[in-house]
């Protein structure tokens, strides 16, 4: 799948913050009545290393183990992830990716795996909605990320998702927000901020 490296690229920006939140979802979760996935989390890691790899883009890490080391995580965080992730293993019925593709074709050509990149997308709602969710919640700014940069991710995602994918319950950012379940009033919020930041872009 030939995929523009320019908007993947925007649509990752926050992966690494999203992939870390989920991984800690993982590790407070109960033991005996787990609620978060740690094999998604898992597969989420691989296939991103995988995409990035096949945008030719030099990452610190090239699995699972090294992603964590490069992370804020402990090595005991990561036995406590592999341990949760072994153990759902045997019972889980989707797709478990078992290793990272590293190998690079090494030309000017980008195509992207694209059973990895649909595996990502089932989780980009998600993904998009912490960032919007950060944009308008005063109490938790996020200064590394704007509106204008989370309304780019938005419209990189639509235009990705329309080469995967026949029809789409949405086609812009406000119907976007729509789907989603957001309120007017947060939409209009979301562009407000998006607004003042254009201002800041221009000076």
């Amino acid at each position: 799948m030939n995929i523009g490296r320019e908007k993947l690229q925007c649509l990752f920006m926050s992966m690494e913050e999203y992939i870390n939140l989920s991984i800690a979802e993982v590790l407070n979760d109960s033991s005996k009545d787990p609620h978060f996935s740690a094999v998604a989390v898992s597969n989420i890691i691989k296939c991103y290393i995988d995409i990035e790899n096949q945008m030719h883009v030099k990452l610190p890490y090239n699995d699972v183990k090294s992603y964590f080391e490069f992370s804020p995580f402990t090595t005991e965080e990561y036995d406590l992830f592999e341990k949760s992730r072994l153990k759902e293993s045997k019972y889980y019925r989707g797709k478990q990716f078992l290793n990272c593709n590293t190998v690079v074709i090494e030309n000017d050509s980008l195509n992207i795996d694209e059973e990895k990149l649909k595996y990502l997308f089932e989780f980009m709602d998600e993904y998009i909605d912490i960032a919007i969710d950060k944009v308008i919640d005063d109490t938790e700014p996020d200064s590394r990320l704007s509106a204008v940069d989370v309304s780019n991710m938005i419209k990189c995602l639509i235009n990705i998702e329309k080469q995967m994918y026949k029809e789409l319950p949405y086609n812009d950012v406000q119907s976007y927000f729509q789907f989603n379940a957001y309120t007017k009033e947060e939409y209009e919020l979301f562009e407000k901020r998006r607004l003042k930041g254009l201002e800041n872009y221009s000076l």
